[in-house]
């Protein structure tokens, strides 16, 4: 039997989905359930919120890392509060103010923009990159381009935690947008974010295996698996479906590169190590090559120096014989 595996990689995070592809089913027809119920206008509002929520862990994972900032922007409440279409124009002043103090430092700006307007008074959260130059920060700059761009309100700020998994983070956002994004008049879309952020693409493989695999998955070394968000079920045809979250015990700065980056970094490490194994120090290697050079020129000359002393003595017998014939 053979099934395919959609491998999420994302900061320090793998995701994992195995399901049995259309062209491999006739040989899993035992395993198929009865098909699933015509679902209702609500569960599909639900299903789509779940599969939102799941893109924005990815983009939370692999662009964000412990030490980044949630922001919550909020307006005084002694002032007139905006209603979400003049909310719109002071949040992209507010960006293009913050865009440009990054770039002044050689920084790239990387955020996500969640707006809540119907639970509670209208305000924005805010997840982007933090960045230290040792005279400010991004604290610094959020709260004065947020005044400068029309937030009447001071900033709260959250730093993301040590995990490097912010499942959490996305469920209350996009819970926060459940009953506006849609709306007429509304920001018609669950959240915004910057164009420059990583949007993890999956690694398919297909495995062939005698039996369907474990509903209790094993992590890779040095992970943990969530079990929360650990799902067994079935697909739309019917068909066994599997999803979970495999998260690094100890993250590191590396786990967040560029997955060519990363793959680049790998490759040069195992080129270096197969080179320190080969390699002698500099100068060693030069007095050997200097002496092989050397020994092999001198015997060489010494070749052409000494002929061979059977050659010779047949030289030296011939020429004899030679001059006895022309003798009288």
């Amino acid at each position: 039997m053979k099934y395919e595996i959609l491998t999420y990689r994302a900061g320090a995070t793998i995701e994992v989905v195995k399901y049995i592809p259309r062209q491999y089913r006739g040989e899993a027809s035992g395993l198929r359930k009865a098909k699933p119920e015509k679902k209702t206008p609500e569960e599909i509002r639900e299903a789509n919120a779940r599969q939102a929520e799941r893109k924005l862990i990815r983009k939370l994972n692999a662009n964000f890392h412990p030490g980044d900032l949630h922001t919550i922007l909020t307006y005084d409440p002694k002032e007139e509060r905006p209603d979400p279409e003049k909310a719109k124009g002071i949040i992209q002043r507010f960006h293009q103010l913050v865009r440009k103090e990054y770039r002044k430092r050689g920084e790239e700006y990387k955020y996500i923009l969640v707006t809540e307007y119907k639970r509670a008074a209208i305000h924005h959260h805010l997840v982007t990159n933090n960045i230290n130059d040792g005279t400010v920060t991004s604290k610094d700059i959020i709260r004065r381009c947020w005044r400068a761009a029309g937030g009447t309100g001071r900033p709260k700020y959250v730093d993301l935690d040590e995990t490097g998994s912010y499942e959490r983070l996305a469920a209350y956002l996009i819970k926060e947008t459940s009953k506006t994004y849609a709306e007429k008049g509304g920001w018609k879309q669950r959240y915004s974010c910057s164009r420059n952020l990583i949007n993890p693409k999956p690694e398919k493989r297909t495995v062939t295996l005698k039996k369907i695999w474990s509903l209790n998955p094993i992590p890779k070394k040095g992970y943990h698996i969530l079990q929360d968000l650990t799902y067994n079920g079935i697909d739309k045809a019917g068909y066994p479906y599997q999803r979970y979250y495999q998260v690094k015990d100890r993250p590191v700065p590396e786990d967040w590169d560029p997955p060519g980056r990363r793959k680049e970094k790998q490759w040069k490490e195992k080129c270096q190590k197969e080179r320190n194994r080969r390699s002698v120090p500099a100068d060693t290697a030069d007095r050997q090559e200097h002496s092989r050079t050397a020994g092999t020129g001198a015997r060489k000359n010494s070749m052409k120096r000494q002929p061979d002393s059977a050659s010779a003595q047949t030289h030296r017998e011939r020429e004899k014989r030679r001059r006895g014939r022309e003798t009288p």
